[in-house]
């Protein structure tokens, strides 16, 4: 099943005014908008509420050497200076700045200016910081991350703290901590923290829940002059487009506030409103029980 085609499964309910792809009625609105975001809403359902075997899999985040670079525009007490050569993949790692006694950490960076966790100690202004790469930013589709969380190549295991403050236990292990940060570009994503920085490339490996992707209107109708299926598969393991990810689909549609344009006399068929409902609650029931590698309640018997 292609985004177009669950969009219009979705229309199939309303009246005939409103079902028209592209839409084209100038008197009535075009619930395409509606559509998108129920179809997001119900990716990010099946995403989160769905066993973690629909949605894992496995991904890795890359620490980097240590590196030396110049700063300048610091001031004593100050919280900001400038990087050159500042890449975004810097933020929220440790810098060790010139003059000051302890190590610092970059909050977040615009361009070449980073922010600072703690006022610079020092009365140096400019020289060479070195830059300790323990922490990196993670692809924004990642949900949560599962263990083992290892290093590539040894196997060794990493152990999880709760918080960045169990860091300062001083245990020769080496641990990690997962955070959310806006540091790049405002967007919301997760952080992986390390309990000291490696003095050479590291890369660790883990599981992760991730995003089921989103559906934008390129992927329901191309921007040419017959508006075709541009023939993006919906995104839902083992091709459950039409048992799970359609109905939660169509239930959160009709249950968005911006539907209230469409109202119950929208539907052709007033009783459609307990079906969507059955439909959905039995959608999410299947999710819920979806479990590709657990135990089967069943069992194969010789003949005879």
């Amino acid at each position: 099943m292609t985004y177009r085609q669950a969009s219009d499964a979705m229309r199939r309910f309303m009246r005939t005014e409103q079902r028209v792809t592209p839409h084209t009625d100038t008197a009535y609105d075009d619930p395409l908008p509606d559509v998108i975001w129920a179809m997001n809403a119900a990716l990010q359902q099946i995403s989160v509420l769905g066993p973690f075997e629909a949605a894992k899999q496995g991904r890795a985040a890359y620490f980097r050497a240590p590196e030396t670079l110049a700063v300048s525009a610091l001031t004593r007490g100050g919280t900001t200076c400038t990087i050159t050569g500042a890449q975004s993949y810097m933020a929220g790692c440790q810098i060790a700045l010139p003059g000051d006694p302890a190590k610092n950490r970059i909050i977040k960076l615009s361009g070449t200016t980073a922010t600072l966790q703690f006022p610079h100690i020092s009365d140096s202004t400019s020289g060479d910081a070195v830059i300790y790469y323990d922490a990196a930013e993670l692809p924004t589709d990642i949900i949560t991350v599962h263990e083992p969380v290892k290093k590539r190549g040894d196997g060794t295991q990493l152990e999880a703290v709760l918080s960045r403050q169990k860091f300062e236990d001083r245990s020769p292990n080496l641990r990690y901590y997962i955070e959310t940060t806006t540091a790049t570009a405002g967007i919301p994503r997760h952080r992986m923290m390390l309990s000291a920085a490696s003095t050479s490339e590291l890369v660790i490996e883990f599981q992760a829940r991730v995003a089921l992707g989103r559906v934008t209107e390129a992927d329901i109708q191309d921007s040419g002059a017959d508006y075709t299926d541009p023939g993006v598969e919906v995104q839902v393991p083992a091709g459950f487009a039409e048992s799970i990810f359609l109905p939660i689909a169509l239930d959160l549609f009709f249950s968005a506030p911006s539907i209230v344009n469409y109202d119950i006399a929208t539907l052709k068929n007033a009783d459609s409103v307990k079906l969507i409902r059955d439909q959905a609650a039995a959608a999410r029931v299947m999710l819920e029980s979806m479990k590709p590698q657990g135990k089967k309640p069943m069992r194969l018997k010789p003949w005879g």
